[in-house]
C-alpha cells in the first residue's frame, strides 16, 4: 500500500511539474487594436524615444521596434499591431530604464498637450507608421539622439 501511494505522489508531482513548464511555454497573445489608421508618435526630448498619441495603450517606438506596456508588463514588436513578445524590465533599450513608468507617462502627456495646441506647426520630432516611417528612419541615421538623453546629435 505503501508503495502504491508513493507512486501516486511521484506521478502527482511529475503531472504538476510537466503542467508548470508548459505554462510557461505559452506564448504570449495580446489582442490590442490601434483602429483603422496607425497611430502617431511624438518625440519627447527628455526621453529619447517615441510615444504613440491618439491610441488608448502605452505604445512606443526605438530603434525599428515597437514597445507596449500592457498588465504591468512589457512587450515587443518590430510591427506596431504586434506580433508581440514579452520583454523582461532588464532587457529594454536603456532609454525605457532611465525612467520609471510614471515620468514616462507625464512627459508623453505634456508634450501631447504641446502637439495638440498646434499640431500643424509643432516643431517636434514626430512620425506615422507607413510612410512616414521609412523617411523617418532614414533621417534618424544622420541624426541620432546622443546616449538616450533626448538631446540631439548637430
Amino acid at each position: 500500500m505503501r508503495k502504491i501511494a508513493m507512486l501516486l505522489a511521484c506521478l502527482l508531482f511529475l503531472l504538476a511539474s510537466l503542467t508548470a513548464v508548459q505554462a510557461a511555454n505559452v506564448g504570449v497573445r495580446l489582442n490590442i487594436n490601434i483602429g483603422n489608421r496607425p497611430p502617431m508618435f511624438i518625440a519627447p526630448s527628455p526621453l529619447g524615444f517615441y510615444v504613440a498619441i491618439g491610441v488608448p495603450y502605452d505604445l512606443f517606438y526605438f530603434d525599428y521596434h515597437y514597445y507596449l506596456y500592457h498588465g504591468n508588463g512589457w512587450y515587443r514588436s518590430s510591427g506596431y499591431q504586434g506580433p508581440w513578445v514579452a520583454v523582461r524590465y532588464e532587457k529594454l533599450p536603456p532609454g525605457f530604464r532611465r525612467h520609471k513608468y510614471n515620468r514616462i507617462i507625464a512627459i508623453r502627456n505634456e508634450e501631447y498637450r504641446r502637439y495638440s495646441r498646434n499640431h500643424y506647426h509643432y516643431d517636434g520630432r514626430y512620425f506615422r507608421p507607413g510612410r512616414d516611417e521609412v523617411r523617418e528612419e532614414q533621417h534618424n541615421k544622420h541624426d541620432r539622439w546622443d546616449n538616450g538623453r533626448g538631446h540631439k546629435k548637430h
